[in-house]
């Protein structure tokens, strides 16, 4: 809506679904196909993928009708778009994961377009990448070689090895192309994104890992730089060594690059698996979500980096993006997973979410002009019935869209809790500076506690 908190009040958009599409959309992409000017979307799902055109007005994809991405059934995984046969027109390149219950081939491919006048995707110009089956979790279109092409990045799962197939300028690019394959390491590569992370103007891939640790020790998420080699159509990571992300070990399930503090070198974003208790035996200190802050080192831009936490979110994260929200020229990030989707607005400096959205006194009831009420802490008495008091510490907080969040921890017959709370609707400071203050908090979930 073009304000400092962008999606109140805004009211969220159904695309239509294809009348026999019932798989599951696992990722999507954006670009101008038929090159009007205006950006279409792309998804991907356990079925046949969908192309929604933008109908070019202030709603671009209202009552607009998905066309089949030809009527391929395969488990696609990821999705990009580039000019993969360089005649000026966008291709779709997809990549698929092998599925033999429903006999999902995982064939990765390719999809020209027909260009002007009818920008057409149809089977029969369809391009399949070898070999026949890689188990595909990312595909990308980045330059690796210096040589100003994009060439088509293939990155698989576990011991499958990863390919490169280098672009030759020609239109019959990439049938013609034999991958260069690198990266079988035999561990479970469940994230992985490409980025020069140095500097360099080379592409960089980044690995993110979701070994337990149980069986082979903790295994850090790793990047390997790119040789640099000017117009080389060899392995560019032929001697590469495989580079640590600190020493975190945390289930990776989503990595990726963004220049978070606006330093331009590219830092690392990792979402992560839900704890449980078998992997935090292994490791305790796993959280859901983290971020790595570039040191600009065009040999080792991580080392020594420490990750960071990012604040409110929650379990099961899926998926990120990121962009200047609010228009105070931070990059924000977005967060989505089963759980919803989070906001987290960038605040600048060093620590850029480490309070998250400032929300100005005078919407605070009660609170004193001069205060910053990003965490107020304290400690009292927690009543339950049949007058009983146990001794209770709490927290609040606020959180990316301007509301609170509350954690709450008490002692009772030895034994002691935590619980926290979300969407808070006020909050009252009584008293003046140095006075000690009772702070009472109302939540839709509990009703007030003092």
């Amino acid at each position: 809506n073009g304000t400092d908190t962008p999606f109140e009040g805004v009211l969220e958009r159904t695309l239509i679904p294809f009348f026999d599409e019932g798989g599951l959309h696992t990722c999507a992409a954006i670009a101008d196909v038929n090159l009007d000017g205006a950006s279409d979307l792309m998804v991907g799902t356990e079925e046949t993928n969908l192309l929604y055109l933008n109908n070019r007005t202030g709603d671009p994809f209202l009552d607009v009708n998905p066309i089949l991405i030809t009527e391929d059934r395969q488990n696609t995984l990821s999705v990009v778009c580039g000019d993969a046969n360089n005649d000026g027109a966008p291709d779709i390149i997809v990549g698929n994961f092998t599925d033999f219950q429903t006999e999902r081939d995982g064939i990765n491919r390719v999809y020209l377009n027909s260009g002007f006048p009818d920008y057409e995707f149809k089977k029969e110009a369809s391009v399949d990448l070898p070999p026949d089956t890689v188990d595909t979790i990312l595909v990308d279109f980045e330059d690796f070689n210096g040589d100003s092409l994009k060439d088509i990045y293939v990155g698989n799962i576990a011991n499958k090895a990863n390919q490169i197939f280098f672009n030759d300028g020609s239109t019959d690019f990439p049938a013609t192309a034999s991958p260069v394959s690198f990266g079988s390491d035999h561990l479970f590569r469940n994230g992985q994104t490409v980025g020069d992370v140095n500097g360099d103007g080379f592409a960089d891939i980044i690995y993110g890992y979701s070994n337990s640790g149980v069986l082979t020790g903790p295994i850090p998420n790793g990047y390997y730089l790119n040789n640099g080699i000017l117009g080389a159509i060899t392995n560019p990571f032929q001697d590469a060594v495989r580079s640590p992300i600190s020493q975190d070990n945390d289930l990776t399930r989503v990595i990726t690059t963004e220049d978070i503090d606006g330093d331009g070198n590219q830092d690392i974003v990792a979402l992560n698996r839900v704890k449980n208790p078998y992997f935090d035996f292994v490791n305790p200190d796993h959280e859901i979500a983290r971020y790595y802050l570039n040191s600009g080192s065009p040999d080792n831009p991580f080392g020594g980096v420490e990750g960071r936490n990012l604040p409110f979110v929650q379990e099961y994260p899926r998926a990120i993006a990121f962009g200047d929200l609010d228009g105070d020229t931070q990059t924000d990030v977005v967060v989505g997973g089963l759980s919803g989707w989070r906001i987290l607005f960038n605040q600048g400096g060093d620590a850029p979410f480490k309070r998250n959205k400032t929300v100005p006194a005078a919407e605070v009831k009660g609170a004193p002009e001069d205060s910053e009420l990003f965490q107020v802490s304290g400690e009292g008495l927690l009543g339950f019935p049949g007058g009983v008091d146990a001794h209770a510490e709490w927290n609040l907080w606020f959180s990316g869209d301007g509301l609170l969040l509350v954690r709450l921890c008490w002692e009772f017959m030895g034994v002691r809790k935590c619980l926290t709370y979300g969407r808070v609707d006020d909050l009252v400071i009584p008293g003046e500076g140095g006075e000690p203050r009772d702070c009472t908090v109302e939540t839709d979930d509990i009703g007030d506690f003092q």
